[in-house]
């Protein structure tokens, strides 16, 4: 009786769990672990609360049989009408006690108490799978493009022979995943390029649903959807209330513009540039678009708009992923796995580190030796980056070669040229610069006073000098 009473209270708990969690179930830290994660929609936690529910009422129905069933009571009270009631009462109390020392010596297993947590806790795993990411995704921090990006390649080399369409990864996730305009017409016309985006789209909307469960995407995609819809109508509605005629579409528009809409559009591109015109007039008199306009908008807005924090994220640790060895990669994947959940907590606890030491790829500062040894301890200021500071001599030489002093240069009006190495001042970079100018043109081959040439009598003279006495009749 006293456990049917515990497992209608743990019911009536869920329930009033699975209620709450329709609005806020409250989360420790805004990135899931990859135990559980709260219900994604209404629909779920009222089935589950009707299953609570039934549940509770088919124990109460039990409890109450208990109540009157009256060999129940008189096994479970004690006799008080037997010659010694006391002595019954210490029988008993002996028979409770030895039944409790075998269960605690293991003699059967007791039925723990589920605290608060432990019930919020039951709730979720009973009403949901668990969260599953890849180990490229890294529990939700990374998009893994991979398998795209390898139907991205496939998809541009049937039109571009050749590896001028080989773009590395970080490439495509940083810029290619939503430049559709880089794409040719005739491939986005085709019907791989419409299953690319699908399945491109659909792995966008599962990861955002997985790592922001309580974000509703699925909400989010169908109104980014609708304006994608809405643009593509008053864009032809314009089209067609200002052009009346084919030939005053190409007049407005021209034959590279026509092209260029109707690529937009979704529609055919080849033709005649009047049978493009008379294409685009009529699409936007009936109002037709492709669905491919539809999936490009969807996939851009769920890349850059709803998962923009983790493609930035991903870039990062691509690009870092391709300075490390294979060894060094597999060490951080193994200290990722090895923090688990207290990954976070320890990313964000203060570390000791009063001589700001460089932190390791472990996310701890590398040791005072190897900081001395690599001469991280002395800084060096570059005024052409723009007052930059770097740390150690390897990566001031290093920077030498980066864009960013390249480009300091180009913005003095230098070229770049390895005579410039070393020199970090704006005024020193101008001052060889000039006498840099200075010998090569002293250096130059001046034509009038080095070309030589000779005279009938084999005397030899410049080129100066043979010219003046020849307009003189001299020679």
């Amino acid at each position: 009786m006293r456990q049917t009473h515990e497992d209608i209270e743990t019911l009536k708990h869920l329930a009033s769990c699975a209620l709450q969690s329709r609005t806020s179930i409250p989360i420790s830290h805004p990135r899931l672990a990859p135990l559980s994660h709260p219900l994604p929609t209404l629909r779920s936690a009222e089935q589950l609360t009707q299953q609570l529910v039934h549940l509770a009422a088919e124990k109460t129905l039990s409890l109450s049989s208990l109540y009157s069933n009256d060999d129940t009571l008189h096994r479970v009270n004690p006799d008080l009408s037997a010659p010694d009631p006391l002595s019954a009462f210490y029988a008993k109390l002996r028979q409770v006690r030895d039944a409790h020392r075998s269960v605690t010596f293991g003699v059967t297993q007791p039925r723990p108490v589920p605290t608060e947590g432990e019930r919020d806790l039951a709730l979720l795993h009973a009403s949901h799978h668990p969260v599953v990411f890849s180990g490229e995704e890294g529990n939700g921090r990374y998009l893994d493009f991979m398998r795209h990006y390898t139907a991205y390649l496939n998809v541009m080399s049937k039109a571009k022979q050749g590896k001028e369409n080989q773009i590395e990864y970080y490439e495509y996730v940083d810029k290619a995943v939503t430049d559709f305009d880089a794409v040719p017409p005739s491939v986005r016309s085709s019907h791989v390029y419409s299953r690319y985006l699908s399945d491109l789209l659909a792995y966008c909307v599962d990861f955002a649903q997985r790592a922001h469960p309580m974000d509703r995407v699925e909400e989010h995609m169908e109104v980014a959807e609708a304006n994608t819809r809405k643009a593509m109508e008053e864009k032809l509605k314009d089209i067609s209330h200002r052009m009346a005629s084919p030939q005053a579409v190409l007049d407005e528009l021209g034959a590279d513009g026509v092209k260029k809409e109707l690529v937009s559009l979704g529609q055919k591109c080849g033709g005649r540039p009047e049978d493009r015109a008379a294409r685009l007039l009529k699409a936007a008199r009936n109002g037709k678009f492709g669905e491919r306009v539809i999936l490009e908008g969807a996939v851009k807005f769920a890349v850059e708009e709803v998962l923009a924090e983790e493609k930035r994220a991903t870039v990062a640790n691509v690009r870092k992923k391709l300075s490390l060895s294979y060894a060094e990669i597999e060490a951080e994947r193994i200290a990722d796995e090895a923090a688990g959940a207290d990954e976070d907590e320890e990313m964000e606890s203060t570390l000791y580190n009063p001589k700001d030491v460089p932190l390791g790829w472990d996310g701890k500062p590398i040791p005072y030796w190897m900081y001395r040894l690599h001469g991280l301890n002395h800084e060096f200021k570059c005024e052409i980056c723009g007052n930059a500071t770097y740390k150690g001599p390897r990566a001031f030489e290093r920077h030498f070669t980066d864009s960013q002093h390249v480009q300091g240069l180009k913005c003095l009006g230098i070229g770049y040229s390895k005579a410039f190495l070393m020199i970090t001042r704006i005024q020193d970079a101008r001052m060889l610069n000039e006498k840099l100018t200075k010998q090569s043109e002293a250096a130059a081959f001046d034509e009038d006073a080095e070309m030589e040439f000779e005279d009938q009598e084999g005397n030899i003279l410049n080129k100066k000098t043979y010219t003046d006495l020849i307009k003189q009749g001299l020679l």
